[in-house]
């Protein structure tokens, strides 16, 4: 009765959303168990798994893990979206009016080095580009992240 009651507990905390949003502190690469819990967890550990592909250079699952917390609205990934527009080559190609509404992104939801970002971006962009993106930005926002380029 006892391992029953243990399971039982085990299952109920492994599912519950405390959990889900404390698996930044998974190992990489990480199990498929813990794959699910980052899906429905917290956009903090989205971008650890993020950053975790993109330190083995796999930018595809990068780029789906940082565009799942920039969903929700984290100014980190949103960040880390723009840098991997502005830069080019991450398994996306460089295109400064992403990167620029990305990072427009970001600044408004309280990231300063979006914030510096965006003004380099800037710097190799037209005005007539800059006010695509921000219109684009706005867009995004509004659609609640589904209408995002």
């Amino acid at each position: 009765m006892k391992k029953i009651t243990f399971i039982l507990a085990s299952l109920i905390i492994l599912s519950s959303p405390v959990v889900a949003q404390d698996v930044e502190f998974f190992e990489f690469p990480p199990t498929a168990a813990v794959i699910r819990l980052v899906e429905k967890g917290s956009p903090q550990a989205q971008v650890k798994l993020g950053r975790d592909y993109q330190d083995v250079n796999d930018y595809d699952q990068a780029f789906k893990w940082y565009m799942l917390a920039a969903e929700q609205s984290y100014a980190r990934a949103q960040l880390n979206l723009g840098l991997m527009y502005s830069h080019g080559g991450m398994g996306v190609r460089q295109d400064y009016t992403l990167a620029y509404m990305w990072l427009n992104i970001g600044t408004a939801n309280g990231s300063s080095a979006a914030k510096r970002w965006r003004k380099k971006v800037a710097g190799n962009m037209t005005s007539q580009a800059i006010e695509k993106a921000q219109a684009m930005a706005r867009k995004c926002m509004k659609s609640n992240y589904k209408k995002c380029g």
